[in-house]
């Protein structure tokens, strides 16, 4: 059996990618022996993945490329060299269309190093509002759809007006 480590120590993403590996029939060797069959079986038969959860003394990994390939190359050779075993990485963020790609690369700590989701939400919905162009923001709004059912009400209340002269 080998291992290959995920470059993560967080276990949700590790079953996630197990996941998407089992969904797709992603296999990591080209192997007539490697199948996906069978329960209770190791996911590629012989294959165990593990997370950098395994490995308490792993250090943090700067993440400071220029992109998300940079970043999960970064990673990835990290984690080989620290575990001498294959490794696996991703790198992945939020890029909104009408803040030019932000916050990108940036997305985990967007509002601050400590990588706290309620302050970068938070953040990511003021550059939001600030950004929509007003016509746009007024044509997907609440008030907007409230006021057009008010008008569609008027309408009809004056046709049935003009219907009862």
């Amino acid at each position: 059996m080998f291992k290959i480590v995920l470059a993560t120590k967080n276990l949700n993403k590790k079953r996630e990618i197990e996941e998407i590996i089992r969904l797709k029939d992603i296999y990591p060797v080209k192997s007539p022996e490697i199948s996906l069959e069978g329960a209770g079986k190791p996911l590629f038969n012989g294959v165990r993945f593990l997370s950098l959860a395994h490995y308490p003394s792993f250090p943090e990994i700067e993440e400071d490329g220029k992109n998300f390939r940079e970043n999960a190359i970064k990673k990835a050779l990290a984690t080989a060299n620290f575990t001498q075993e294959l490794a696996l990485a991703d790198d992945s963020g939020l890029e909104v269309e009408v803040l030019k790609g932000e916050p990108g690369i940036h997305s985990a700590r967007f509002a601050g190093e400590k990588k706290d989701d309620r302050a970068n939400i938070k953040k990511l919905l003021e550059l939001l509002n600030a950004e929509l162009d007003p016509q746009v923001k007024n044509r997907i709004s609440h008030r907007a759809k409230a006021i057009e059912k008010i008008n569609q009400s008027l309408q009809n209340v004056k046709l049935a007006l003009r219907n009862a002269k």
